[in-house]
């Protein structure tokens, strides 16, 4: 039976290192396939020391030029330095730090600025994710079973790798998310005393990957806000415990030094085995223990508030926000000196889309970290296919919220409710659609699939309640193991082997397609080059746009367009005889206009010049050639 237990045991990690490697592997595979969208392109624009501002000047001069022209803004700017990567942030996008983007910069020095060079290294940053994952989990369950799932969960999550393969920020997010809240977690449970050497070196970490975090992204701020609500909530229970306790003391028939042997965290395994077996055997014994059982409960949550000294953790941690705030405060005060221009470039997530559009789009995203297989927004399969993956994750969060540790379920919820809310709540108040963007929400995703890993690992091996729980879980778990041990095993395992393979299949359909919807803005932009390309000696006309964002996408563009392809990029004020001369020239075989702006088109219906818009998704118009 031992022998047979641990096969399972062996051939259950085996499965998961596979796909934990899968997993690397997906991510590094087709990095050049994928379109290089528009915020890709300002990343090695920032990288390289360019502003948007000089890019524009030079390019928009109603003149011809090949498309291959655009990607020289790709690479470092001559006689530029690091301080010109960090200026050009501050003058045009405050509202992103400078950490990754300074990072760029000497990775494109070292590797140059192509598309699988500069995706190399968010893909290489996001494999942290994983040492990571396995260490919170390990931290908050002591189980290498959750460790396991959880990090194969991470490894082979869908979101997670296409944003691996985004020359971003994101991965680095994630990462951060993941290490500073198991710095976090780590630093209070080696903090019992006043007096530990290690103390300030956990604290101190848990501030260098606070930093790493906020100055790779701001939205890292919402895991550091649930860092705080998460410290203030289990100093108030274990306050609340410790005042209720000593009214309870005298009259308690346990004596004290007996309630913290039998309440520590780490319950000696061979304790639980025997007690289980006791149970067992003799199941009618469960609810004539029910009394022993609340004493059991005391006497964790006693030996708690002694291992922890809750107000030594809280004043650790306040001394780690305030040096985080301080040693964040440069950029801060940068973020308020240019928040009308941060207000402006983030403007379009104050957009009104409904109540409706904003759930929709939730299931989509969360969804997304199990699989991003669908068959259209407005198709109902989607979400008829996408429904189990809410409901697993509505049950995992349910079963942790009943059978984790008090202090782990307030950590978990903490972390995946307060970002989710901060985002969701002024877009249902006030309109907006903040929480509709997936980006913004990564820091719930790694703590909503460790939730997940947690509930699969207690259905793979029900016995796992105890150690992972508390002793005083232990009745409990034994009348789980008594009516579902075999069965929830079962369930667990093809429930586990399902997300997985369904996982693996959702990465593959992705690495050979062209485009995916985290390209947003610029997902039609592989389509428009093929209709480009198609012609036989095509020109395609531009301007920087109304809402200035065709800088971006012609860029993105410039990767895909054939050599034969002539880009005429027109000033302001539109010139129209510019405009007249290419299309009386009878020069170019097909003459396209990527995104006119309303100058644009005004001046072809005044020219009297017939166009036709082609790909309204993309915006892509067509002039007819002259007679």
């Amino acid at each position: 039976m031992v022998s047979n237990k641990s096969n399972q045991t062996r051939a259950i990690a085996i499965f998961l290192i596979a796909a934990i490697a899968l997993g690397i592997g997906f991510r590094f595979f087709q990095l050049e396939r994928k379109l290089f969208w528009h915020d890709e392109a300002y990343s090695s624009i920032r990288a390289a020391g360019y502003t948007r501002h000089e890019i524009d000047q030079a390019i928009f001069q109603d003149r011809l030029m090949p498309a291959s022209e655009l990607q020289k803004f790709q690479n470092i700017k001559p006689t530029s330095t690091v301080a010109d990567t960090v200026d050009s942030l501050v003058k045009e996008d405050p509202q992103h730090p400078p950490l990754y983007f300074v990072l760029g910069r000497y990775w494109m020095h070292w590797f140059g600025g192509s598309r699988t060079a500069s995706r190399s290294l968010p893909a290489l940053i996001s494999l942290l994710a994983l040492p990571f994952m396995y260490l919170l989990a390990w931290e908050l369950f002591r189980s290498r079973l959750v460790a396991l799932i959880s990090t194969a969960l991470i490894a082979l999550a869908p979101l997670e790798i296409l944003f691996a393969q985004i020359t971003r920020q994101y991965s680095l997010l994630s990462v951060c998310v993941l290490s500073s809240s198991w710095l976090m977690i780590r630093a209070i449970r080696r903090s019992p005393t006043s007096n530990n050497p290690t103390r300030a070196i956990d604290w101190g970490l848990y501030v260098v990957s606070n930093l790493i975090g906020l100055y790779a992204h701001p939205f890292f701020g919402l895991t550091l806000i649930a860092h705080g609500l998460y410290v203030g909530l289990d100093w108030l229970r274990l306050v609340a415990w410790e005042r209720w306790w000593q009214g309870k003391k005298n009259r308690s028939n346990i004596n004290h030094g007996d309630l913290e042997a039998i309440g520590r965290a780490n319950v000696d395994d061979s304790v639980n085995e025997d007690l289980e077996n006791e149970d067992l055997e003799n199941p009618e014994n469960l609810d004539s223990n029910a009394d022993q059982d609340v004493e059991l409960s005391i006497a964790a949550e006693q030996a708690a508030f002694s291992n922890h000294q809750p107000n030594v953790v809280l004043i650790s941690y306040s001394i780690a926000a305030i040096a985080t705030t301080l040693l964040y405060l440069p950029w801060l005060l940068i973020i308020l000196d240019n928040y009308q221009r941060a207000a402006e470039t983030t403007s379009w997530t104050k957009v009104a889309i409904g109540a409706a559009h904003l759930i929709r789009s939730w299931m989509l995203i969360f969804t997304d970290l199990f699989n991003d297989y669908d068959f259209g927004y407005n198709n109902g399969w989607t979400y008829l296919f996408r429904f189990p993956y809410v409901l697993i994750m509505f049950l995992a969060i349910a079963f942790l919220s009943r059978r984790a540790t008090l202090s782990t379920r307030i950590f978990i919820l903490t972390a995946i409710l307060e970002p989710f809310l901060i985002l969701a709540l002024p877009d249902l108040i006030m309109g907006g659609k903040r929480s509709a963007v997936a980006r913004y929400l990564i820091p719930c995703f790694p703590i909503i699939l460790l939730a997940v890993g947690y509930w699969l690992a207690n259905l793979i091996e029900p016995n796992l309640l105890a150690k992972t729980a508390g002793i005083s879980q232990r009745r409990s778990q034994i009348h789980w193991s008594l009516l579902h041990s075999q069965s929830a095993r079962l369930i667990g395992k093809g429930l586990l082997a399902a997300i997985l393979t369904l996982a693996v299949f959702s990465n593959w359909v992705n690495a050979y397609a062209d485009t995916s919807w985290t390209k947003d803005l610029s997902y039609h932009n592989a389509a428009i080059a093929r209709l480009v390309n198609a012609a036989p000696n095509p020109l395609l006309i531009s301007d920087i746009g109304d809402d200035y964002t065709n800088t971006g996408d012609l860029l993105s563009l410039s990767y895909i367009l054939d050599p034969k392809v002539q880009l005429l990029l027109l000033a302001k004020p539109i010139d129209p005889q510019v405009i007249l001369q290419q299309v009386n020239a009878n020069q170019f075989d097909g003459i396209f206009v990527f995104r006119p702006s309303f100058d644009i088109l005004t001046t072809l219906h005044e020219l009297e010049v017939p166009h036709e818009n082609i790909f309204p998704p993309g915006k892509l118009w067509q002039i007819a050639p002259a007679n």
